[in-house]
């Protein structure tokens, strides 16, 4: 084969080299699909992804086979083909823990690298049977990547969620407005100083001042958040079968970002309703259908969802500060209710506030740094003391304006240190695991005749009862703390966890 030929034949764009890029193109957004299987990812925006990047590679390979003086539309698809392969490599090239300080250093190495990969490609690509070889591998690997996913994608339907008997509860004595501020993924302070050695008691000691009843003990039923966030909003369990969540979770979402009964029944009271959603989810969205106002996630800038930051923390644009999340914080939220007209009687405001969960977004000194996807303990526990500052300067705030004010901030499930087990069954989790993610925070702000209601081992699927119970000045019923554990990798396995293996939530 004369490798050097500059034919019009060897310049036109032939079947295989508008094929060998398809499944390079599509393997690391099918790799995401299936690695994230756990959440609800938009599949189709993420195949688009796949097919805007194949429609680039052909793109840039027209633009050579008009430019270069020896090209060879077969060999210019194999060289782009491995530039997109390193370029969405770099992650796993070099390494997030591994890289030197200095982005043009690290992005000089990978540059050395790529080029020596596509120097090397362009080389072997003379020989018939390596072009065979590479278009059978990128096609098997991206068909052994999408049957897992097929075989384990959560659907988006499941049972109906049951609704709870609030009767008792529907005449309260005094209706303050209510801040319910959900901080995701939050440990609690003992699992935090066990597993990070951060020392959480002076945030805990500032709550107390602040008037705030502190469950030291406190702990979710479920290990995820559609789970748990459902369950505290319905203050009961929304998943206690198998068939409750075997096509998936996506009407516990809709309960979510809906009107679960908790906001039914401050609607009921003459509260209206006020939502913050947690911006990078998916998932959580507000619609003025549901909610009386809707708090929009700051999105000024260059910003993006969780799904587009975690592929592009896969490429060397991870190292470049361009690009965010949206987001909401505390403080952001508060400054935003506070400019919200027309709001007329109590208020109720579900904020759901992504911190101090991944993208991690601060610092030590807690000044903006570029978002982090990948969970660190260290990290983790800088996250978790610039969330503690943005919590109480929102505190502060509230109070001055609202002396009355009824606050509560929960986390939804315990820290992040316990992700690579999540794929996995219930037996293959340590129970160190099992109660760092069911572990959780927890401060309630009371009128003082309420302050015996709260118990230090609040199950918070109790949150509202409790709640309820004292603005209607009545004992409220709580129930027994039960925990079930569940995983999308395997959607019919929801199964209850034996007290025994809980005793360290004790």
């Amino acid at each position: 084969m004369d490798d050097l030929a500059t034919t019009p034949e060897r310049r036109r764009l032939t079947a295989y080299a508008l094929l060998v890029p398809l499944p390079f193109c599509a393997l690391p957004f099918v790799q995401f699909l299936n690695t994230n299987r756990l959440h609800i990812v938009d599949e189709g925006r993420i195949l688009t992804y796949a097919l805007a990047t194949w429609v680039l590679v052909l793109a840039l390979g027209v633009i050579v086979l008009r430019t270069a003086r020896r090209a060879d539309a077969e060999r210019t698809a194999l060289v782009l083909t491995a530039v997109v392969v390193t370029f969405s490599s770099y992650s796993h090239i070099i390494p997030s823990s591994a890289r030197p300080d200095g982005v043009a250093l690290n992005l000089l190495v990978w540059l050395v690298l790529a080029a020596g990969a596509a120097y090397g490609v362009h080389a072997a690509s003379r020989h018939d049977g390596f072009r065979t070889a590479v278009l059978i591998a990128g096609c098997a690997l991206v068909a052994i990547a999408g049957v897992d996913y097929l075989l384990h994608r959560p659907t988006l339907n499941g049972a109906p969620v049951a609704s709870i008997d609030l009767s008792s509860v529907t005449t309260f004595i005094e209706t303050p407005n209510i801040y319910y501020f959900v901080l995701d993924e939050y440990a609690r302070d003992d699992q935090l100083l066990a597993l990070t050695g951060f020392d959480n008691s002076a945030f805990r000691s500032e709550l107390r001042d602040r008037g705030f009843i502190v469950s030291e003990r406190a702990r979710s039923s479920y290990n995820f958040t559609e789970l748990s966030l459902s369950s505290t909003l319905s203050m009961e369990p929304t998943a206690t079968e198998p068939d409750d969540v075997a096509a998936g979770v996506r009407h516990l979402q809709e309960l979510i970002t809906g009107r679960p009964p908790v906001v039914e029944q401050l609607r009921a009271a003459g509260y209206q309703y006020v939502f913050s959603p947690a911006g990078t989810v998916g998932w959580s969205i507000c619609s003025l259908e549901v909610a009386d106002r809707c708090i929009a996630p700051d999105e000024s800038g260059l910003t993006l969802g969780e799904a587009e930051l975690s592929l592009l923390a896969t490429t060397p644009l991870d190292e470049l500060d361009l690009l965010r999340p949206a987001y909401t914080d505390p403080v952001y939220v508060v400054e935003e209710l506070g400019q919200l007209e027309g709001l007329d009687g109590p208020t109720f405001l579900f904020a759901h506030v992504l911190m101090p969960h991944t993208p991690y977004r601060y610092d030590a000194d807690c000044s903006p740094r570029s978002p982090s996807m990948e969970p660190d303990g260290a990290r983790y526990a800088e996250q978790v003391r610039c969330t503690n500052l943005l919590v109480l300067e929102a505190i502060d705030r509230i109070v001055a304006q609202d002396p009355t004010a009824l606050i509560v901030l929960q986390s939804d499930h315990g820290g992040p240190l316990t992700r690579p087990a999540w794929t996995k069954r219930l037996d293959e989790w340590s129970d160190v695991d099992l109660v760092d993610r069911l572990a959780v925070q927890s401060a309630i702000r009371l009128p003082e005749r309420c302050a015996d209601l709260v118990p230090d081992d609040l199950a918070i699927v109790n949150t509202f009862r409790i709640v309820f119970g004292c603005l209607a000045d009545e004992v409220p019923t709580l129930l027994d703390y039960e925990a079930w554990y569940w995983t999308s990798a395997h959607l019919s396995e929801l199964e209850p966890i034996p007290a025994e293996r809980l005793a360290g939530l004790d």
